[in-house]
Parts: C-alpha cells; structure tokens; sequence
C-alpha cells in the first residue's frame, strides 16, 4: 500500500535532515582551520614522543647531568669510543639548551611560510569540494522533493477516485 502524504513529508524531513547532518560533517572534516589543527596536534605529540624517547623525561635528563661527571669518568678509563660519544651527548644537550642562532630561525621562517602555502592550497581544494557537494546535495534535495509532490499528487488522486467510486457505489445501492 503507498505512502500517505504525512509520510512522505516527515520521509522527506528526515532525508533532508540527514543530508545536512552528513555535510556539516563533511564541512568539518574538510575544513582547512580544522585539517591544519589536527596535524599540528599530531605533530606535538610526535615530536613529544621521541623527545621523550631520546632524552627522556625532565626529571631522568636532570639527574643523568647530576650524574654525569662520575659516569663519565667510570666509562672513559681504557675507552676511548666511548668518551667520544659522551662527549658528543653534552654537545647535543648544550646544543639544545642554547638560543636559535639566525640561520635556524631563517630555515624556521621559511618553513612556516610553506606550510602557509599549502594551508592555502588546501581550503581552496576543500572549498571546490564543498561547492561541488552543496551542488549535488542540493540536486538530491530537489528530485526527493519532486518525487515526494509527484507521490503526494498520486495520492490525492487515488483518494478522488476511490471517493468518487464510493459515492457511486453508494448512489447504485440507493437506487
């Protein structure tokens, strides 16, 4: 049996109210501010990790350099390699611990700049994508439409005749 009228509108409603759950997500997910935001995240916790993993926690690096004078001195006596290699680590950990000269504050710069760039070249992308998706969206919203005032006129149709069959029926018995 077909669909009343009442049906097919809150059919409608509901596919309507769907596709515009489904582009709010898709706007979100596309969205360059929210893209850039998640890769920034996700290289912090990166780079934290393997900070972590290198060197340690805060607390661990603190009292290796406590500790540092008397194992280097245990390790060095009859072995050269490894009093390189202790001497490499303190230039790395000085290294971190002094301010970023020019050339790296440049290089810093310029990555930022690129990574702007491509910003840039994502939001154009995600908003010709969002353009298209509004397109079609909107498309599917106008054939639901037209075949739900299509239905609904069947409807009202079939129930003129099923009156107008009634009132015969019942005008022949009266008769």
């Amino acid at each position: 049996m077909g669909q009343t009228a009442g049906e097919l509108k809150n059919d409608v409603r509901a596919k309507r109210a769907d596709v515009s759950r489904d582009l709010d997500a898709l706007g979100d997910k596309l969205s360059p501010g929210r893209a850039l935001d998640r890769r920034k995240d996700s290289t912090r916790r990166s780079l934290h990790n393997v900070r972590e993993a290198v060197m340690g926690s805060t607390s661990e690096v603190a009292e290796g350099i406590s500790e540092l004078p008397r194992s280097a001195t245990q390790r060095v006596r009859g072995n050269p390699l490894a009093a390189g290699l202790i001497a490499l680590g303190t230039g790395v950990l000085l290294a971190s611990l002094l301010p970023k000269s020019e050339t790296e504050q440049e290089l810093a710069q310029s990555a930022s700049d690129g990574v702007q760039r491509a910003a840039e070249e994502v939001r154009g992308v995600g908003q010709h994508v969002v353009a298209d998706l509004r397109d079609s969206a909107q498309a599917a919203i106008a054939e639901v439409k037209d075949a739900a005032t299509e239905s609904a006129s069947h409807v009202t149709e079939a129930a003129g005749s099923a009156a107008s069959q009634m009132r015969d029926a019942t005008s022949d018995g009266q008769d």
